[in-house]
């Protein structure tokens, strides 16, 4: 597979973080020093917890970044960007999982991810992640006199209905409800657990309709943030102009927070007027097989290969490779 040409830059022994959050598999830490102020450095977790340097370093970010060179960003432009390549010596992987392990800002449900290695000695290896920007702060704008500049992170699902032959028979209720209803349903009733659940809280479900924001329609894309505010659980967050979280599954705070109907309305007008939806939708429309699909694909192949997973592996690498000759 022809690898990005992103120079990949050292990063300076003198670079300090501090630990922002993470998902299901990434931690982001902010940088707090030197030239890259203003990004956020993102990393696997496995690969600051490992006590083993993982051979699939390298090759998994260098695939993440050919993905959003070739796939994403030509798709999304002139929202996003292709990240800095970064390679973190021992002492920095190190320094990063101490911070991370002291911030106090874990999760719970994901601290048991951490502890496989708490006393840090098994982290003794470098690494490569990512450094893109941080989108919650704005040169010029986010200022300790601009109290009204605020900051929301959205996370807006999959915006229409599974239409692929390929779903499986048992799970043809992908046909009536959106994924995002579904996850929601699994979750009242404790069949799947979120990294984000606060321990010993019931989950409120939440009503939020991803159609709805992927319409295109003012009044509908507002149905559907009045739905995220109400019940936010991971998938809104507002920080104000300090960088402090004042709206999320953890905080709500109504003091700090502007005039919620006032912001809804603004959040849709320019969501509405803007055409980031549209080509988000598009991108995500290219799922014409659905994961159940994807799971039937490979295992065909794995049969084609006399059962043999490296081999499948093998030969879906070599079509990556292809494919992305063919649009570069």
């Amino acid at each position: 597979m022809p690898k990005p040409t992103n120079i990949i830059i050292k990063e300076e022994p003198s670079t300090t973080w501090s630990y922002v959050f993470e998902g299901g598999k990434h931690a982001i830490f902010k940088y707090t020093n030197g030239e890259r102020q203003g990004k956020l450095l993102r990393i696997r977790r496995e690969d600051l917890v490992s006590n083993q340097p993982s051979s699939s370093n390298s090759d998994y970010i260098l695939d993440f970044i050919l993905y959003l060179r070739e796939v994403v960003v030509p798709r999304l432009t002139p929202y996003t960007e292709v990240p800095d390549i970064i390679e973190l010596q021992p002492p920095q992987v190190k320094a990063l999982y101490q911070e991370a392990m002291s911030s106090g800002k874990i999760p719970l449900l994901r601290r048991k991810t951490w502890e496989e290695e708490e006393d840090g000695k098994g982290v003794n290896h470098g690494v490569m992640a990512s450094a893109s920007l941080d989108y919650r702060q704005m040169p010029g704008y986010h200022t300790t006199q601009s109290k009204q500049c605020w900051s929301i992170e959205i996370k807006p699902k999959a915006g229409y209905m599974t239409f692929s032959p390929c779903v499986d028979p048992q799970h043809r209720i992908k046909y009536e409800r959106t994924k995002f209803a579904i996850q929601q349903a699994l979750i009242a009733k404790s069949i799947i657990q979120k990294g984000w659940m606060r321990t010993g809280v019931e989950v409120e479900t939440c009503q939020y309709n991803p159609l709805q924001f992927f319409s295109g329609d003012q009044s509908q894309i507002e149905a559907a943030l009045t739905s995220l505010f109400a019940v936010p659980q991971n998938y809104i967050k507002v920080w104000n102009h300090e960088g402090t979280i004042v709206h999320s599954n953890k905080v709500m705070d109504q003091v700090s927070l502007p005039d919620q109907t006032f912001l809804q309305q603004s959040l849709a007008f320019i969501l509405q007027s803007e055409n980031v939806c549209s080509k988000l939708l598009k991108m995500q429309l290219l799922d014409v097989i659905d994961a159940d699909g994807a799971v039937l694909v490979y295992n065909r192949l794995v049969e084609l290969c006399n059962g043999d997973h490296e081999q499948a592996e093998h030969l879906v690498d070599e079509v990556e490779g292809n494919l992305a000759n063919d649009t570069s």
